[in-house]
């Protein structure tokens, strides 16, 4: 059974006074469990008042992904979008951090028609997105509150969730809300490949076993080959030290991205982001900057994160002198290795699908781009026109795509 009721009289932001829920969770397992809904609207200094409770429902919840903690959500807003207006929905039981969101709250278009968007504080650079919350009971009944809070409020006509996973909290969200008669839509977007790396031992490779003995076999010989020009080694940065830190940046941008002007450096922007990711990483103790080196030059690096026995790989670089030895599987091989002596258990590739990586596994996870529509003629009209006359439409032009699978041998 799920009460509300409504409060007000918080302190207010930016002269908006946040609304207040308080909801009643009951549960037979747990007896009555009370949860206190607080919604606070304003900018990146929302961010800052809750940030230490944040951290640590990142670092015991069930969700073990870097992108969610509160660092990575002020380091968007600071470099893309640093007047918009943040809505931070938080869930306390006992007083305790239960649960927290952020969303922007924005006015645009959706196929021509003009909505009131919800939509998370992220961009393609931050890789995925959830609702953060606590462990197990609990973390349903922060979801559940979550959503009870959000349908409660008209001001909204579109909720916009991209790169989100199908186990997370926001996924269950647009459960909810179709069980509750909202119109919601949970689309396969794109897969990401990961590599689960096994226990050090005698016969452990640091790869998914059963790949095609042609690629293992090309790799030993690339690893020998280049190794006799010189030493082959893999050097470890959990600094974000101009040493370290620039030297990627150089790396990445002397080669194509720099040339198509997709490099981190060549655009503010994009820079300031990852200068304040990696700061925020190596004060909490995840960057992972990593280079392979053959005879003192630097020809493949990573900028990477290991947070909660995870390896994650933002981003990669190589020398393209090196192109006829493999640097970036020289790349990810050295760093398995290191992640076998570390005690990591997951290699995440992070990005879309791509031929190289297919190369190491075949084990992806689905992101999803999720939509819930307000109830009412107006969220219909918005759910027909993008699903059911888009479809048509790009059905007659020849432009309909069918939802991405996960590609195979």
């Amino acid at each position: 059974m799920l009460t509300t009721q409504t409060t007000s009289g918080l302190t207010e932001v930016d002269a908006v006074k946040p609304a207040v829920q308080m909801i009643k969770v009951v549960h037979q397992t747990l007896g009555q469990l009370w949860l206190e809904v607080s919604a606070k609207r304003g900018g990146v200094e929302l961010i800052a008042q809750l940030a230490e409770e944040w951290r640590e429902l990142c670092d015991t919840g069930p969700d073990t992904e870097p992108f969610y903690r509160p660092e990575w959500v002020s380091a968007y807003l600071r470099a893309f979008a640093p007047r918009a207006t943040l809505l931070v929905v938080s869930v306390r039981s006992a007083g305790r951090l239960a649960g927290v969101v952020p969303l922007v709250e924005e006015w645009g278009w959706f196929n021509g028609l003009p909505v009131k968007r919800l939509r998370p504080p992220a961009n393609v650079h931050s890789y995925r997105f959830d609702l953060v919350r606590g462990p197990q009971a609990e973390s349903e009944a922060a979801t559940r509150a979550v959503w009870e809070f959000l349908k409660s409020q008209p001001e909204w006509h579109l909720i916009d969730l991209p790169v989100i996973l199908e186990n997370g909290a926001l996924a269950e969200i647009v459960r909810l809300a179709q069980g509750d008669g909202f119109r919601g839509e949970l689309r396969p977007a794109s897969w990401s490949l990961y590599l689960p790396v096994p226990l050090q031992g005698p016969a452990a490779e640091p790869w998914e076993p059963g790949r095609k003995p042609d690629f293992r076999a090309k790799l030993r010989r690339r690893v020998k080959k280049l190794a006799e020009e010189g030493p082959l080694v893999l050097r470890h940065f959990d600094q974000a030290g101009p040493d370290a830190l620039q030297r990627f940046y150089d790396l990445e941008v002397a080669g194509w991205k720099g040339r198509e002007g997709s490099a981190i450096a060549c655009a503010p922007q994009t820079k300031q982001f990852y200068d304040d990711i990696a700061e925020a990483a190596e004060r909490f103790g995840y960057l992972s900057l990593d280079f392979v080196e053959s005879d003192g030059r630097t020809i493949a690096g990573h900028f990477g994160l290991s947070y909660r026995n995870r390896y994650f790989l933002p981003k990669a670089a190589y020398d393209e002198d090196f192109r006829g030895y493999g640097p970036g599987h020289l790349g990810v091989y050295l760093t398995l290795q290191q992640c076998q002596q570390r005690g990591l258990r997951e290699f995440d590739f992070l990005g879309p699908w791509a031929p190289d990586e297919a190369e190491w596994t075949l084990q992806a996870r689905c992101h999803f781009h999720a939509y819930i529509f307000q109830k009412g003629l107006y969220g219909r009209l918005l759910h027909l026109l993008h699903f059911k006359l888009g479809r048509l439409l790009r059905t007659i032009v020849g432009l309909n795509k069918a939802a991405p699978q996960c590609p195979s041998d």
